[in-house]
């Protein structure tokens, strides 16, 4: 009985009692008649059932207290239990404990949430439980047989940290490429060889179409063309490879010769063992490898030659080479944009560079002959003769007679200012400054030197200065005049050293004759910056 008390009293404590006005709660405590008492309440209300249901507990009335306990649950219209409900209810289970102690005990612990299932703790007793897992049921081959039942044609089974070893398996053509898929590193054990068995599959998507092909090193690239061939020509491939020839980052290949020919001459290797399908490919790097020789004085005519072998669409080209089968299926597109591979620009119009390296040759050489197959003869006949002509070689009456007369008159009357390809753009703080400038018909030459704020002009107009600078109003900081007696068809280069210019800065040189202006802008001493992560 005591223990029944106590958790009465806990009951009791738990639940709030709202009986409505303190003055009903005496009345129905002191009253000799509580059956007179409970008239005063309102039907319906807590108080109502409250007070019926506790007085017909305490007058052990049990099927009154029943109907008006069901009635109160009816009348809330809900599951939940009110304070003043549960109340009733706990008091009602503990008073029937001595007629039916079980359900009374059943009632407490799911009421309290009760739980018997603790372990006796028995000092002094020896253990018998297993101290470790069973091999067979941890293993690496248990564990990746469940995985692979479980998801059929897939790895989803796995984390990335298994792909490593799993690939190494002969997990079958699907899982292999759902694998493949799902690899973002190329550190992995024989990949190109994995890689070529997946392209070799009936339902390969060819390669670039995953991107572990992309991220795969040029030493793997190479052992998948060694065991795959015909991946020479696929252009994702090509592409992808081409990406890879690149200077690294450390490496500043715009501005180191070295640098940049061993760049150059790394993606001519590649691509000159492309079939001709690949021909826009190889024009646009050998057209940058003429460029960069040009600018440093060097003219290779065996790169030169490849070069005018490839077919284009252009006004010197001999037509008879363009009707060749080959090249009407090949052509070069000179506007084909390969810059996000090879980090280099269109070739557009290569003209100039074709006519200033056949110049070069025919100083030299005695025949345009050997260029015929490949260009236009009329175009060699007259390059050939003023290239004769303009440097004095040889019988000019014999290269004035291959000329039209009024193509000869225009050639003596016309005037040449052109600067140097071999000219530097920039020079050291402490470098000596000159010029090489090829002067043709001009008897007097005026050069003025400028010097620019460089810091003026970023500040009022924002962008990077260029040739096309308004120089009216300044003031040049040299100015010199110079004379010359050659005849109006010889082609001089000459040179201009300029001694004073020893601070540093940025400098516009003007040459002015005859009518024609060059300009030229260089920068002496320049800041670089260096990042550091």
């Amino acid at each position: 009985m005591r223990r029944t008390l106590v958790i009465l009293t806990v009951l009791m404590a738990a639940s709030v009692c709202r009986a409505g006005q303190i003055g009903f709660i005496e009345d129905f405590s002191l009253a000799k008649d509580r059956q007179a008492a409970l008239k005063q309440l309102i039907p319906g209300t807590e108080q109502y059932y409250y007070y019926h249901c506790l007085h017909y507990q305490n007058t052990g009335q049990e099927k009154k207290l029943t109907d008006m306990l069901a009635l109160w649950i009816k009348r809330r219209g809900t599951r939940s239990r009110t304070p003043l409900m549960r109340e009733i209810e706990n008091r009602q289970s503990l008073l029937n404990y001595r007629n039916d102690p079980q359900a009374t005990l059943k009632y407490l612990r799911e009421r309290l949430n009760l739980r018997f299932d603790h372990q006796r703790e028995r000092l002094g007793r020896k253990t018998m439980l297993p101290t470790r897992l069973a091999a067979n049921l941890i293993s690496r081959d248990t564990l990746t047989g469940r995985a692979m039942a479980r998801h059929r044609g897939t790895v989803n089974g796995f984390e990335n940290s298994a792909l490593e070893w799993l690939i190494a398996r002969d997990i079958g053509a699907d899982r292999r490429r759902h694998l493949l898929k799902r690899l973002t590193r190329p550190d992995v054990a024989n990949l190109p060889k994995i890689i070529v068995a997946d392209l070799n599959h009936k339902y390969s998507s060819g390669f670039g179409s995953m991107n572990i092909h992309r991220a795969l090193l040029l030493s793997q690239l190479d052992k998948c063309l060694e065991l795959k061939g015909d991946l020479l020509n696929k252009t994702r491939f090509v592409n992808t490879y081409l990406t890879k020839l690149r200077p690294n980052p450390d490496e500043d290949w715009l501005n180191d010769p070295k640098v940049r020919l061993a760049y150059l001459d790394r993606m001519w290797a590649f691509v000159s063992r492309l079939a001709p399908v690949h021909n826009s490919l190889k024009a646009h790097v050998l057209y940058q490898r003429l460029l960069f020789d040009r600018s440093r004085g060097v003219y290779d005519k065996k790169l030169f030659m490849a070069y005018i072998k490839l077919p284009r669409r252009v006004v010197y080209i001999n037509p008879k080479y363009m009707q060749r089968l080959e090249s009407r299926r090949h052509p070069v597109n000179m506007r084909a944009n390969y810059t996000a591979q090879t980090m280099l620009p269109v070739i557009g119009r290569d003209e100039p560079v074709v006519r200033s390296y056949l110049m070069h040759f025919f100083v030299k050489e005695d025949s345009y002959k050997p260029y015929e197959p490949y260009i236009r003869d009329t175009y060699l006949k007259e390059l050939f003769a003023e290239t004769k002509i303009v440097n004095g070689l040889g019988d000019q009456e014999k290269w004035a007679s291959m000329l039209d007369p009024a193509k000869y008159k225009q050639l003596k009357e016309r005037v040449d200012l052109d600067f140097a390809h071999t000219n530097g753009k920039s020079f050291a703080a402490d470098e000596a400054v000159a010029l090489d400038l090829h002067v043709k018909n001009v008897k007097t030459l005026i050069v003025k030197v400028y010097q620019v704020n460089a810091f003026n002009y970023y500040r009022d107009r924002m962008k990077e200065v260029d040739t096309d600078i308004n120089l009216d109003g300044l003031v040049a900081n040299i100015e010199k005049v110079v004379k010359y007696d050659e005849a109006s068809l010889r082609r001089v280069k000459r040179n201009f050293k300029f001694p004073s210019l020893k601070k540093r800065g940025l400098y516009v040189v003007d040459f002015i004759g005859n009518g024609i202006s060059s300009r030229a802008l260089f920068r002496k001493g320049r800041l670089r910056y260096l990042v550091r992560t």
